[in-house]
């Protein structure tokens, strides 16, 4: 998916289009957000969020794997009152502690902040982000691209200020296979 070869994901899930577990109703729903049918793709997460908490035994419970990242994603996109307090329930429980995406939902705060009129909060993120054509080779680019992308829905002005970074990271990224 991050490489821009979502054919062979669908192939994948025509194959498995029966499977009703966690992991092929998150791909589901990754794909259904990808190709903008936001509330199928929510409907995928919500399913697969079911089965997860139906395995587990924790109280608090998230996905732990990328796929999460693009439900929160689908929910704010939504921007309901309902569907962004859902959101900030599951940021609660992963941006913290030892999730391993705990970096991106952490920024996803932010912009979750700056949607619900916290914009105090949503400005933080201005003070831990710092956009250079050495944090390609220094970070985690996942992480790089959603400092780039919180850093640009909060204030597109100031992120237009560092635009010759940002594109010299875009073809560092493009050169990589992560288009």
């Amino acid at each position: 998916m991050l490489t821009g070869k979502s054919q062979k994901i669908e192939n994948w899930l025509k194959k498995h289009q029966t499977d009703n577990t966690e992991n092929s109703l998150c791909l589901q729903g990754w794909m259904a957000f990808l190709q903008g049918k936001n509330e199928r793709a929510i409907q995928y997460y919500e399913a697969a969020f079911e089965i997860l908490k139906k395995n587990s035994e924790k109280r608090k419970i998230y996905f732990d794997n990328f796929m999460g990242v693009f439900f929160v994603l689908a929910l704010m996109k939504e921007n309901s009152t309902r569907r962004l307090k859902q959101a900030h329930t599951y940021l609660s429980v992963v941006r913290t502690g030892t999730h391993l995406f705990s970096e991106i939902y952490s920024l996803l705060n932010y912009s979750l902040q700056f949607l619900t009129g916290n914009s105090k909060a949503a400005n933080n993120v201005f003070s831990h982000t710092y956009i250079s054509i050495y944090s390609w080779k220094q970070s985690n680019f996942i992480e790089l691209f959603f400092q780039i992308f919180t850093y640009y829905w909060i204030d597109k002005d100031k992120a237009k200020e560092n635009l010759s970074t940002i594109k010299e990271l875009y073809k560092s990224a493009e050169i990589n296979a992560y288009p």
